[in-house]
């Protein structure tokens, strides 16, 4: 990686922090990864983030796992249902890995320039609205209380 790259991930990381402390959000600093992580408490469930500034690939990445494991048993609703949802979504997506983990990714590239902390805080607040919307319902899936075919309009 070279100089360059790096400084301008230290800056966005940074501007991040600012952004965080503005937002009067405690959060947890990996320096030496670019990494940020922290914990809120949603309206059905607490939530963990992580935001990391990858600055080889120039990139900002907001990853949260969701605080619940999937039953290997509804993996194919599940999976089914994220393909209706992440067709409808315009920014990130939801994944899931083989560990039974569910999440959802947001990635903005800044490829060279800055990022303003405006948009900084609009990525972390179009993530977290976007898990309060779906989290319950990937609950509600995951216990057989809804159908993969719910999320088709929900």
């Amino acid at each position: 990686m070279n100089e360059v790259n790096m400084e301008m991930g230290r800056t966005i990381y940074n501007s991040l922090c600012s952004v965080l402390d503005k937002m009067s959000i405690k959060y947890n600093k990996i320096e030496d990864k670019l990494v940020i992580v922290f914990g809120y408490k949603g309206q059905d469930m607490n939530h963990d983030l992580l935001i990391a500034v990858n600055a080889n690939q120039e990139a900002i990445q907001l990853i949260e796992r969701l605080p619940y494991s999937i039953d290997p048993d509804k993996a194919s609703d599940v999976a089914m249902a994220i393909c209706y949802v992440n067709n409808r979504l315009l920014s990130g997506k939801f994944t899931y890995d083989m560990k039974e983990t569910l999440s959802f990714e947001l990635t903005q590239l800044y490829s060279g320039s800055l990022i303003g902390e405006a948009t900084l805080q609009r990525m972390l607040l179009a993530l977290i609205h976007t898990v309060e919307q779906f989290d319950d319902k990937f609950m509600a899936l995951n216990k057989g209380y809804l159908k993969a075919e719910d999320f088709k309009e929900n």
